[in-house]
């Protein structure tokens, strides 16, 4: 358990989300899904941040954990215990709310093999890739954004790298070879998973809002719309 010196420690290094952990929630019970469609069908948030935890096995990856991230709150989908609670219509809300209806513009790192990995693993969500028009995966475009914008960008690799160059921290990597399958999860892995989908909101926002300042917003667009048709 870390004392109260290793806690500062982290903080001052690693970012941290920027509200309590009591707004990270662990999604697996049919009552928790049906409250969190419907906080994501009211929801006025612009954004939402996409990640996914996955294992392994036989050469096949099997979803563990999906992450649905708000600017203040992030859901995490339990894909261990949740299949056998579901109703397919409860599918069929959240490809619709989520990915159908367009209302957000859905931002992730590596999102692209993300959405892809959760079209195979259920029937219902099989057309998501080809319906839905707003994904924006930072993995892609990170480089050239970087260089359009004169970011200096990190030694560090992946997202954590490209954290610190926008953000000025980089991410905690000590949970990324964790069991997403063994249950309950701890609530260390619970607040890693929750900043992986959350801080991409951050970095897109940040950088969005970078080129804006730079009068840059139209070349920036186009990078982002040319890679996404590349995926």
């Amino acid at each position: 358990r870390l004392n109260v010196e290793e806690t500062k420690v982290d903080e001052d290094i690693y970012l941290q989300l920027p509200f309590p952990e009591s707004n990270v929630i662990m999604v697996d019970t049919r009552d928790k899904y049906l409250n969190f469609l419907n906080e994501l069908e009211t929801s006025s948030d612009p954004i939402i941040g996409l990640d996914a935890e996955f294992m392994c096995s036989r050469g096949e990856q099997n979803l563990s954990l999906l992450q649905i991230s708000l600017t203040e709150k992030v859901f995490l989908l339990d894909w261990e215990l949740l299949p056998p609670l579901l109703e397919h219509s409860d599918y069929i809300s959240l490809r619709d709310k989520l990915f159908i209806e367009n209302k957000f513009l859905i931002v992730g790192f590596g999102i692209v093999a993300d959405v892809k990995l959760l079209s195979k693993s259920f029937k219902q969500f099989e057309d998501i890739s080809k319906k839905c028009t707003r994904i924006r995966d930072l993995e892609c475009v990170k480089t050239s954004l970087m260089a359009l914008l004169r970011v200096q960008t990190s030694s560090v690799r992946g997202l954590s790298g490209v954290c610190k160059a926008v953000l000025g921290k980089p991410l905690s990597k000590a949970e990324q070879i964790g069991d997403w399958t063994k249950r309950p999860l701890r609530q260390a892995q619970l607040v890693y998973a929750a900043l992986d989908a959350w801080v991409c909101i951050e970095i897109y926002r940040t950088l969005r809002e970078l080129a804006v300042s730079k009068k840059l917003e139209k070349k920036f667009m186009e990078i982002v719309h040319k890679e996404l048709k590349r995926a």
